[in-house]
């Protein structure tokens, strides 16, 4: 199995449109838990707001290296990422071995 593991910064926003966009970013990541080949995916929310934390993150888990593959071509993925990419100000990723 493979974790996807994502954490983003998102562009300044009034603290009202960030907790909306993250409400709603969130459950469009929650829903791409139908694609197939994935195990399983959490939106991850910092509930702190330290100065240095990242905004918002994302952690699946996939059968394999194909399914995260199939994954990132997915319309669901790359529909998504066309909304959110640009409120993101970085971006980091690891995928690792489960």
């Amino acid at each position: 199995m493979i974790q996807h593991t994502v954490l983003w910064k998102l562009v300044d926003m009034d603290d009202a449109a960030r907790h909306d966009f993250i409400a709603e970013s969130s459950r469009r990541i929650e829903a791409m838990s139908s694609i197939p080949g994935v195990v399983s995916i959490s939106a991850l929310v910092d509930v702190h707001s330290t100065e240095g934390n990242w905004d918002l993150g994302l952690v699946s888990v996939h059968d394999d290296e194909a399914a995260l593959a199939a994954y990132q071509v997915h319309p669901d993925h790359t529909g998504f990422g066309g909304w959110f990419k640009p409120m993101v100000a970085a971006r980091v990723c690891i995928d690792s071995s489960l």
